[in-house]
């Protein structure tokens, strides 16, 4: 092989792995995204819904990995087995809900309060509408908005 296109071959390697490393170092120092101080697309927790249930693909192109401020109203408030506290929201389907993991303990919530949680949406979990099991939407990292 000539001497030449070894030389362009090591040094593209080398340059690929350069881009590499500095794209690495710089989403490392990134970190993880500030739900607390960021803007959320606003919206009511029964329009969240109904865009899953009647599209979900698009649904999933518009808000998964997305931060999203949800104003419902609270249908039970638990702990999970990380003891991290799980709101959910009403919708309009009864069965189902908005489902959010929060970030910080809450004190003074309670079922049938209006609130506004963000979070970052998750997605749809498993459905069978033969079975009438429906699936809630999740919100991960959440946090009350005051």
């Amino acid at each position: 092989m000539n001497s030449n296109i070894k030389k362009t071959i090591v040094f593209a390697a080398i340059v690929s792995l350069l881009l590499l490393a500095g794209f690495t170092y710089y989403y490392y120092q990134l970190g993880p995204l500030d739900v607390k101080n960021a803007n959320g697309k606003k919206m009511a927790a029964a329009d969240l819904y109904e865009h899953f249930s009647k599209d979900s693909l698009s649904s999933k192109i518009a808000y998964l990995q997305k931060i999203l401020e949800v104003r419902g109203t609270v249908s039970q408030v638990s702990q999970n087995q990380q003891n991290e506290v799980v709101v959910l929201l009403k919708t309009s389907q009864s069965a189902a809900a908005i489902n959010c993991t929060l970030e910080e303990p809450i004190k003074n919530i309670k079922e049938g309060d209006i609130i506004a949680i963000k979070g970052i949406c998750s997605g749809m979990g498993e459905s069978d509408r033969e079975l009438g099991i429906w699936g809630d939407v999740y919100l991960i990292r959440c946090y009350i908005v005051q």
